[in-house]
């Protein structure tokens, strides 16, 4: 997007500060959405394996759980998801720190180094692995649910 003539410099600057902190939100949203959804999971695979044992203790005799290495992927899958999203805090931090470095030089009229895209790129590549291990979690998950459903 070009600047018009009648915007400012001060304007272009005003507008990418903004659009700044609507995509750090949309960051903020996702590792809390990632971070929350992937507890949800853990917590209703534990449950239904509950009900499941709730349905063994009423005496009657239930069939071997169908495919239990399904259930350990998916709780292996929400594991990496949240270990992903947490290293991803610590890339972020590293990148910030970075990225106080990189403008540093241009105080003194230097060429500003690169060291805070690299970290950024890092922490994009967490993000799509969080994202990647939660979905394999939730299909897993299901998948071990829709094998053992028969019990009930």
């Amino acid at each position: 997007m070009a600047i018009k003539s009648s915007q400012t410099y001060d304007d272009y600057v005003k507008e990418r500060e903004l659009l700044s902190k609507f995509e750090q939100a949309a960051f903020d949203n996702f590792e809390k959405t990632i971070l929350t959804l992937s507890s949800a999971f853990l917590v209703f695979s534990i449950s239904f394996l509950g009900i499941i044992r709730k349905k063994a203790d009423s005496g009657a005799a239930l069939p071997p759980l169908a495919s239990i290495d399904f259930l350990v992927f998916s709780w292996v899958s929400f594991a990496a998801s949240v270990l992903f999203m947490l290293l991803c805090f610590v890339t972020n931090a590293l990148s910030l720190r970075a990225a106080v470095a990189d403008i540093e030089p241009l105080l003194e009229e230097k060429k500003p180094t690169r060291k805070a895209h690299k970290w950024n790129i890092m922490s994009y590549i967490l993000y799509a692995l969080s994202g990647i291990a939660f979905i394999i979690g939730v299909i897993l998950l299901l998948t071990f649910c829709a094998k053992n459903i028969q019990i009930f």
